[in-house]
Order: C-alpha cells, then sequence, then structure tokens
C-alpha cells in the first residue's frame, strides 16, 4: 500500500492557519506571539520539511533498493540464464566436437588397423620367406656336418688303422728280433768230430762235453778271444745241458719229423736218448694201479697226488702251495685228481671248501665236519667266495705280521688251521661270465695263488682241456700244473709247458713237481674207501672259516680294487710291489692298470 504525502504549500497554509487563531490581540503580544509563532512555525515547517525529505529519501531510497534489488534479480536471473545458455552451447560445442573427435579416431583406428593388418601379412610373408630360406639353410648345414663328420671318422679309422698297422709291425718286428736274438745266443750247436755242446751267452761261448758232465768246460772271451777251462763245469751249465737234452729228446719222440737243433751224424742223440729221467718212463714201466691202502703208511706230510715209479707222489705245501689240473672229459681229474687231494687235506687237519656246479663227485665229504660243499648256483657267487677268501689273506698277513713270522708254517701253534679251496669246472665257470666278470675271477684265482702260501690258504682249480685263451697263463706261474689225458697236444704245452698228456693212458698223469715233470699213476678211492679212510684218521671238529657265510658275497667292484691299490701302494711305496701284491704278476698290463687308478686317486709317482 502507498503511503500519501503533504506537499509543501498545504503544510504552510496549515501552519498559518494555527497561528493566526491562537495569536493574541496584543500588537507586541502578537509581535512576539507572532515571532514564535514563525518560529515554532518556522522549526515546524523545517522539522516537517526535514521529515517529509527523510521520508522522501527514503521512499527513494527504499524504491532504489527495491529497484536494484529487481535489478539484481533481473540480472541474477539474466546471468543464469546466460550462463545456462552458455553451458548448453559448451555442451553441445563439446558434444559435437567429441563426436568428431570419436570420428576422426575411429576413422584414424580403422586405418591404422588396416594399415597393421597389410603389416602383419607382409611380415608373415616375410617370416615364412625367411622360415624356408633358414630351413634350407638348416638342411644343408646338416648335410654338410654329416658329411664332415663321415670325413671325420673315416680319417680317425685310416689313422687308427695306419697306427695300428705301424705298432703291430714294429712290435713284430722287435718280437722276431727278440726270439732271433734269444734263440741265436742261446743255439746248441755240433762241434763235427766232438761230442761236445756250443752255449753262445754275451760273454762268449761255452763248450760243453755232455760225456763228461764234470769234466772241464772250455770258455772262449769274446774281447780277448782267450780261453780258458775251469777246474770243473759250473753247476748250472751242467743243469742247462741236461735240461736241454732231456727236452730235446722228448720233443722229438713227442713230434715226429720235428726239425731237431742238432745235426744228423755223431752218436750224440743216442747218448742223449740213454739220459732219460725216469719222470719219462713209459707206461709200461709205471705200476698197472696206485692201491689207495697205500695211505695207511702215508704220515700226511704233502698231499698224495699219486704213485710213481719211485713211490708216492707227494705235493708240499711250501713248493706246491697250490694245484692246476686239466684234462677231457672223463680222463679223472676230478675223481682221480680232487678227491684223494681233499681226502689227504682233511685227515691231515685242514678245513677245505669245495665249490662246484653240481657237487655230486664230493658227496663222500659232506659229513666231515670241517669239509664245506657249495654248490654255485651263478658263476657270480664264485667272484664272491674269492674276494671273501682274499679278504681272510689279508686278515692272516696281520695275524702273522702281529707274531712276527713271514709264513702261516712258521706259527706254533696256528690259531687257525690250513686252508684248501677247490674250484671243479673253474674254466668253464670263467667262460659263463661276460668280459668284466671273466677278469674278475681270473684276478682274484691269480692274487690268492701269488699270495695265500704265506697265509696257509691253497687253491685246486679243476678245469677241461685248456687252451691260451681259456686259462689265463699268469696262474701256473704259482700252481704245480697236473695233466691227465687232453685233447691235443696244444692242451698238454698249455698246462705243462711240454707235450705229452695228449696219449697218456686212463689214471695217469704228468706233473710239474720241483720244476720236474713226473709220470704217475693216479689213486682211484671209491667213495666208501673215502669214508673209510676218514673215518680212521679222525680230526678235531673246527668252526667253520668266518668268509664262509650262509649266502654268497656280492663279487667285488672296481671300486673295491682302487681301494686296494691306493692302500697297497701307500704302504709298500712300490709299484712293483702294488701290483704283485694285488695282481700277483710284474708288468704286463697290470702294470698299467695300477698306474691308472693310482693317476686316477691323484697320487704323484
Amino acid at each position: 500500500m502507498k503511503k500519501r504525502t503533504l506537499s509543501l504549500p498545504t503544510i504552510l497554509l496549515i501552519s498559518l492557519t494555527t497561528l493566526t487563531a491562537c495569536m493574541p490581540s496584543d500588537p507586541y503580544t502578537l509581535q512576539a506571539a507572532g515571532n514564535q509563532a514563525l518560529e515554532a512555525a518556522h522549526a515546524q515547517m523545517t522539522s516537517t520539511a526535514e521529515a517529509a525529505i527523510r521520508r522522501e529519501d527514503e521512499a527513494i531510497l527504499q524504491q532504489a533498493q527495491t529497484q536494484a534489488a529487481n535489478d539484481n534479480a533481473a540480472t541474477a536471473t539474466a546471468h543464469v540464464v546466460y550462463l545456462d545458455a552458455t553451458a548448453t552451447a559448451l555442451f553441445l560445442e563439446a558434444q559435437a566436437t567429441q563426436q568428431a573427435a570419436t570420428a576422426h579416431a575411429i576413422g584414424t583406428q580403422e586405418a591404422q588397423i588396416a594399415l597393421a593388418t597389410r603389416q602383419a601379412v607382409e611380415l608373415a610373408q616375410l617370416q615364412s620367406a625367411a622360415t624356408a630360406t633358414q630351413q634350407a639353410a638348416l638342411h644343408l648345414a646338416e648335410a654338410e656336418a654329416a658329411k664332415v663328420a663321415r670325413e671325420k671318422v673315416v680319417t680317425v679309422l685310416m689313422w687308427g688303422a695306419a697306427f695300428i698297422t705301424i705298432i703291430l709291425t714294429l712290435f713284430l718286428t722287435f718280437e722276431f728280433a727278440r726270439v732271433f736274438t734269444h734263440a741265436f745266443e742261446k743255439q746248441r750247436a755240433w762241434v763235427p768230430g766232438a761230442e761236445t755242446l756250443v752255449f753262445n751267452t754275451p760273454s762268449g761261448p761255452i763248450i760243453v762235453d755232455p760225456r763228461r758232465m764234470f769234466g772241464p768246460a772250455t770258455v772262449i772271451a769274446n774281447k780277448t778271444q782267450h780261453v780258458t777251462m775251469p777246474a770243473l763245469t759250473e753247476a748250472h751249465w751242467q743243469a742247462m745241458t741236461t735240461q736241454a737234452a732231456m727236452l730235446t729228446e722228448l720233443a722229438k719222440a713227442m713230434v715226429g719229423g720235428f726239425h731237431s737243433p742238432y745235426p744228423t751224424g755223431g752218436n750224440l742223440p743216442q747218448m742223449l736218448a740213454q739220459a732219460q729221467p725216469p719222470a719219462l718212463l713209459s707206461p709200461g714201466e709205471l705200476p698197472p694201479h696206485a692201491p689207495w691202502r697205500l695211505l695207511d703208511e702215508w704220515r700226511g706230510e704233502g698231499l698224495p697226488l699219486g704213485l710213481e715209479n719211485g713211490g708216492l707222489l707227494l705235493a708240499d705245501p711250501e713248493s706246491s702251495p697250490h694245484l692246476l689240473l686239466a684234462g677231457t672229459s672223463g680222463s679223472g681229474k676230478t675223481r682221480y685228481g680232487l678227491r684223494p687231494v681233499i681226502a689227504g687235506a682233511l685227515a691231515a687237519g685242514w678245513q677245505v671248501a669245495i665249490f662246484d656246479r653240481s657237487g655230486l663227485d664230493f658227496l663222500p665229504f659232506q659229513e666231515h665236519p670241517n669239509a664245506y660243499l657249495y654248490p654255485l648256483a651263478t658263476a657270480e657267487e664264485a667272484i664272491g667266495y674269492e674276494k671273501s677268501l682274499y679278504e681272510a689273506i689279508v686278515r692272516r698277513f696281520q695275524i702273522l705280521r702281529t707274531n712276527g713270522v713271514s709264513t702261516w708254517g712258521q706259527l706254533k701253534p696256528t690259531p687257525e688251521p690250513r686252508l684248501l679251496i677247490v674250484f671243479d669246472e673253474f674254466a668253464n665257470l670263467a667262460d659263463s661270465l661276460e668280459n668284466k666278470g671273466r677278469e674278475e675271477l681270473w684276478r682274484y684265482a691269480r692274487m690268492i695263488a701269488a699270495e695265500g702260501r704265506k697265509a696257509g690258504i691253497h687253491l685246486a682249480l679243476a678245469l677241461q682241456d685248456p687252451t691260451h685263451k681259456s686259462l689265463d697263463l699268469r696262474i701256473r706261474r704259482n700252481c704245480t700244473p697236473i695233466a691227465f689225458r687232453v685233447r691235443d697236444d696244444d692242451a698238454s704245452r698249455v698246462i705243462l709247458g711240454a707235450g705229452g698228456a695228449e696219449t697218456l693212458p686212463p689214471r695217469q698223469f704228468l706233473a710239474v713237481v720241483n720244476a720236474e715233470i713226473h709220470r704217475a699213476v693216479a689213486f682211484a678211492p671209491s667213495d666208501e674207501e673215502i669214508q673209510t679212510f676218514l673215518h680212521q684218521r679222525r680230526v678235531e671238529p673246527l668252526p667253520p672259516p668266518s668268509w664262509l657265510g650262509q649266502s654268497a658275497p656280492q663279487p667285488a667292484l672296481q671300486d673295491d680294487l682302487s681301494a686296494r691299490v691306493v692302500e697297497s701302494y701307500q704302504r709298500t711305496g712300490s709299484l712293483s710291489a702294488t701290483q704283485r701284491e694285488i695282481f700277483g704278476t710284474n708288468g704286463g698290463s697290470d702294470f698299467y692298470t695300477i698306474r691308472t687308478i693310482l693317476s686316477e686317486a691323484h697320487i704323484v709317482l
């Protein structure tokens, strides 16, 4: 609602009216009253005017404030509308820009995808071409490598063959030279007009008259050509002359048509024929058989082998500690060779361990308290038993060192009895093994044969028709060879070093005892005679050897050999002593085996 305001004339009129009504009648009074009234009116007018002015100003101010508020509201509204419109425009512009950018991006992406697809196709084509090229190059390289490998193999084989040929040629040349030189130095020549032998030695020829063995021998010095005649021919020349004569005539008698080293003429062959030793007597001069009862007078000194022309043929355990028996199947090497030896050993108080595939020929001994029969299920078991036996030898060596003696026989009394180890058909056991097993079997046999005598442990090996391949000739050096009838002259020479065993009649054998060939008749006791003999010669039962278990030990491994070689070399400090202790031999391939093992163990030689 709008307020009403009085104008200024209206206010003055009202003021004058009021003054006139109130004015006194006295002029002075009226003047004073008029002045007062005027002053009052002026004051009132002034006040009214000021109030009106203030009200007008307030109205104007309020109107102005209202108008300003309205203007501000309109301005704000307009600004909001402007901002809204601006925002809408910006949004629409941004949306349009975004859509344009999206469309541009989609177009760019599609273009890039198309470009990447095209590049991928081109790259795949390039890779395919590169793979094909690489495969072709690889095939070509493999072909070249295979060609080079073949050429290398051919070259190596050719060089190897050439090297082997050269080595073989040199070996054969040196061997021929050695044999020729040895034959030349040891040749025996016939001196025409005189029954003499000429021995060419490095110091000069020695001439011996075989008819007068204790007569002077003529010695001619090579350098000075000085001729001397000692008072008597030295004993070793007498032995060499006798041996040469016997072996020459034996070879001539055994092999018809063999070229004799002596020229024809003179009476030397007749003289040599008359010098044949009793060991080479003909079968007619030997007893027809060897009665088992002859052992009633035997006192247990040596193992009984048979009966020769001079009486019992015995094997001394000190000089003939091991036996190597050979013969064809049915020749008697087991029944006539091994069984009497086993019976003699048991009667002498020894312990006997018998290893055989069947064990049937040794049944008479199975009830004896000191005999142990072990049928072998496999040949590998024999290697295990040999290994354990060798360990027993080493243990006995410690006993010898503790007692300060060198052989088992010197111990009084012996803490353990002598031990005889019997292997029947030993070569068949070796042949049934592979190469490594065969080498192990023979290696342990050689070691036992080389070292067993000192420890009171003895071997008896029986084999059929030995050959240079089936028999390890190194073991023969430490064994007493005994040959029953063999297949041929070669087998006889393998076992004996001489022919003759191929013609032996049943039950006869040849044996090399104390470096001499003896011909004898073997005992042939029945099972009952053996049992009666052992019953009459009862011995004290002994505890079984500790190395004989219920099951066969495992065969030896190469690591065991290496350990023993290293231990032996560290103890002895000598390659030769180590080889003798381990293999029972000197030189040869075993020596290089010792060196190889020590080198692999990083031991400075």
